[in-house]
């Protein structure tokens, strides 16, 4: 299944900065599933305006989706 991951923060540079720390932790901590993340993500963590949802099949996936995103390419976080 398709997993979401809901990011957010104040600016959209808040945003990508959240996703490259998110990379560093997954990647010092790839047994974490990535249901459990999404589940995190979307319920304990502060919702801001501008926001950025990355989406995978997998680990992997993900986090390409997410590094995509810290460095600006790909996906960009929009102001809600």
């Amino acid at each position: 299944p398709v997993v979401p991951w809901v990011l957010s923060g104040k600016s959209g540079q808040a945003v990508r900065d959240q996703a490259a720390r998110l990379v560093t932790h997954l990647e010092a901590h790839p047994d974490l599933p990535a249901q459990d993340i999404a589940l995190s993500l979307a319920t304990e963590r502060a919702a801001f305006d501008h926001r950025a949802v990355v989406t995978g099949t997998d680990h992997d996936e993900l986090l390409h989706a997410l590094r995509q995103l810290a460095e600006g390419g790909g996906v960009q976080p929009s102001q809600i």
